[in-house]
């Protein structure tokens, strides 16, 4: 599953990685990892697809509107770091998806919006 191997790879990092989206599954309010290092917190929605079928407006309004009931909750006077990773930015979003993502830095002041990169190296297994 993507979501545990990207934590896999924060914890290798050294970050504290808790995992939401296996633990609640459905009921994970669209943050499906929250990790930790020293004073940074960064909420993550991991979206680990074959790359064939990308995100448009819809599904990314989506996610951030889903995403935002749980980050409201824990907003306290500083501003959340969310996170949306993907194996492959170019093959999740085109450029004007992803611009559409990040613009929304700009149009709201409790969360910062990051696009991250992870590609999953799958092992391959001989017979």
């Amino acid at each position: 599953m993507g979501l545990r191997y990207v934590g896999l790879n924060y914890e290798s990092r050294g970050w504290t990685v808790s995992y939401r989206g296996l633990e609640l599954q459905f009921a994970d309010q669209g943050i499906d990892l929250i990790i930790t290092k020293t004073q940074q917190i960064k909420y993550m929605q991991c979206k680990y697809t074959d790359g064939v079928r990308r995100f448009g407006k819809q599904r990314i309004e989506t996610m951030l509107y889903e995403a935002s009931t749980y980050l409201s909750k824990q907003y306290k006077g500083k501003r959340l770091n969310f996170a949306f990773v993907v194996p492959s930015i170019e093959k999740t979003l085109t450029d004007r998806m992803k611009a559409h993502f990040l613009s929304k830095n700009t149009t709201q002041d409790k969360v910062v919006l990051e696009l991250i990169e992870i590609p999953m190296e799958l092992p391959l297994y001989s017979h």
